[in-house]
């Protein structure tokens, strides 16, 4: 997953559009250099206007996701209004602690599929893992892992550990280039199947595998445009890969 290649720390923020209008939603992210080589990616979605958030925090060695902790609040009436769960990832396992409303700890393993693909829910993320489908599956489909959050009232499953199998494909350089920052970066255009996602959604990633843009059909009369607003590139440093609450 070593996207923007070459440089250790970024930041950048994606917004959120639906049927053309602001939707709400904002979803900014930092990339930080660790002193052991590691990075730490931080990112975390506010959707005010429906009462949700996510946080994500991951370290990847090595271009490898290892572990990635998800932060949830939710106060729609139902929902579970606060969860995190927290995954560590080997060549050969999945290890998960949940903590669903204050309860106590949930601990769960699985088997790690070979050839599995981590996308932890945020966009950030989310890029590079189409690109990673895109070079194991060669147009088949591969295990991708993904927190479920597909009812927010469901405790009993909500961020354990859901295996879909995907795929995904290049279709070639997107034209025009995509504008961020008054910068014309190109961007090639990708499919992504499986999970929400049929061959009506339309993936835009950079060179380097980072989402620049992706447009997607939830219903007949909801369309979602999200865009790579902001990116800077930054030479800052942190010590560990915590999170200060």
């Amino acid at each position: 997953m070593n996207f923007v290649a070459g440089v250790p720390s970024a930041r950048g923020s994606y917004t959120y559009r639906l049927n053309g209008a602001e939707a709400g939603v904002t979803e900014a992210w930092a990339i930080s250099l660790r002193p052991d080589g590691s990075r730490a990616i931080r990112s975390a979605r506010s959707a005010h206007a429906y009462g949700t958030s996510i946080e994500v925090d991951a370290v990847e060695q090595d271009g490898v996701l290892t572990t990635f902790t998800v932060f949830w609040q939710n106060s729609s009436e139902g929902a579970v209004p606060q969860a995190n769960a927290r995954y560590s990832i080997s060549d050969s396992q999945i290890s998960v602690e949940r903590l669903i409303s204050g309860g106590p700890v949930l601990l769960s393993q699985m088997p790690a599929p070979p050839n599995l693909v981590v996308s932890p829910l945020l966009r950030i993320f989310q890029g590079p893992a189409i690109k990673r489908v895109a070079e194991l599956g060669r147009g088949g489909r591969v295990p991708v892992l993904v927190p479920w959050i597909l009812d927010p009232k469901d405790g009993e499953r909500l961020l354990t550990p859901l295996i879909d199998y995907r795929s995904a494909a290049r279709l070639g350089r997107a034209c025009p280039a995509i504008n961020i920052n008054g910068q014309r970066l190109a961007a090639d255009r990708y499919t992504y199947l499986g999970g929400r996602y049929d061959d009506s959604a339309k993936f835009f990633l950079g060179e380097d595998g980072l989402l620049l843009r992706y447009v997607f059909h939830e219903s007949e009369s909801r369309k979602w445009d999200v865009r790579l607003s902001t990116l800077t590139f930054v030479t800052e440093r942190i010590t560990d890969g915590s999170r200060n609450d």
